[in-house]
């Protein structure tokens, strides 16, 4: 508690004094911080949502910009990931152009997270970015399930839509998402938050789709019959998930239910700091916690000495060399905000048995629908 005192302290105190406002056209960054930060905010969100946020950021000095994206259907965030990251990309380039500024540092918010990979790995943006700090945010298409006798698990979302349409080759994403709901409310459990709005969305069917994530990362983090992860945090297989010369801070919450370590954390690098925020925080609370404000500013404070030879992605501007760790995993975290860096390699079961009925049986309910 030491350690976290003075950082909650600084990040109160800074939220207090804030002097500007989000999106001003007078502010031009400082040498203090020479990057103005980007917010991008989560599915159906806003960016007025991320206001702990930006108030801790205003106060500390940061240049602050921020705009919605992603409408579908009366809704933000909704759209396909690619439509996102390319709204994404034009903002930024606005922003580097009114700022003067060379990159932006970038702070996600769950999908918002993915918005912006979509902008560095699948857009060749990883030039126009320093730093991303990511609150519980998504890096890769895992998903949290809360079946009856499946605790603590996550879902490989695109390989179960690939074994799925080897049952029905016709089945779409969204009948999977569907016919999943429909299961999992039969067992008295649930699939995260999604609802049927959400689930024909076209972002839900990207979280599906193994085709948009092997061109985004160059593979899959999971290898073909391996459908759920059990009490693991992190990826069977690595993945290029960076962008050359970008820095990253994931910070996911102990409390939220919704995104986990899984999802929220990238392969282990030198560039990448995944930490857990001891914090009872859910998905919808962690971007107003204390704890993760601080981290951020001290992430956002910090120097990033990426090398520039690191990991592009597909359709990004690196190398596609394999991910290394520097992060050897369950280290106390020495900062503010009571945080623990995990490694992302952790060991974990795959319990492949236990989601193949539930496939064969989402082919059944699609054939059914006919």
């Amino acid at each position: 508690m030491s350690n976290f005192a003075p950082a909650l302290i600084a990040v109160l105190v800074t939220a207090t004094a804030s002097a500007g406002t989000v999106n001003d056209p007078a502010c031009h960054p400082s040498s203090a911080h020479p990057y103005p930060v980007v917010l991008v905010h989560g599915r159906s969100g806003h960016v007025t949502d991320m206001h702990a946020i930006s108030d801790a950021l205003l106060g500390a000095g940061f240049c602050v910009f921020g705009r919605d994206y992603g409408m579908y259907d009366g809704q933000t965030g909704l759209d396909h990931l690619t439509v996102s990251g390319g709204q994404l990309r034009d903002f930024i380039h606005e922003v580097l152009a009114s700022t003067g500024a060379t990159q932006v540092d970038a702070v996600g918010y769950s999908e918002g997270t993915g918005v912006i990979q979509d902008f560095i790995l699948g857009k060749g943006g990883a030039g126009s970015v320093n730093r991303v700090v990511s609150f519980d945010g998504l890096q890769h298409p895992y998903a949290h399930v809360g079946a009856a006798g499946i605790v603590d698990s996550d879902l490989f979302l695109p390989n179960l839509l690939a074994t799925a349409r080897l049952v029905d080759p016709a089945i779409t994403a969204q009948q999977v998402i569907t016919s999943a709901i429909d299961l999992y409310a039969g067992v008295g459990g649930q699939i995260g938050d999604l609802d049927r709005g959400v689930a024909e969305s076209p972002f839900a069917a990207d979280l599906f789709d193994p085709a948009y994530w092997t061109a985004l990362q160059g593979s899959l983090s999971e290898p073909n019959g391996v459908y759920i992860r059990v009490a693991t945090t992190g990826h069977s297989l690595p993945t290029h998930d960076r962008g050359a010369g970008v820095c990253y801070t994931n910070l996911v919450s102990l409390g939220d239910t919704l995104v986990g370590p899984s999802a929220g954390f990238q392969d282990p690098a030198s560039e990448v700091d995944n930490i857990v925020l001891q914090s009872s925080a859910d998905h919808g609370t962690v971007i107003g916690d204390a704890g993760g404000l601080a981290k951020m500013l001290d992430a956002l404070n910090a120097a990033c000495a990426a090398a520039t030879g690191g990991d592009g992605g597909s359709g990004g501007d690196g190398d596609s060399g394999t991910a290394s760790g520097s992060d050897d995993g369950g280290g106390s975290d020495d900062g503010g905000g009571g945080g623990q860096h995990v490694g992302c390699n952790a060991a974990g079961s795959r319990g492949r048995a236990a989601w193949l009925p539930v496939v064969v049986a989402l082919g059944m309910v699609r054939r059914r629908r006919r």
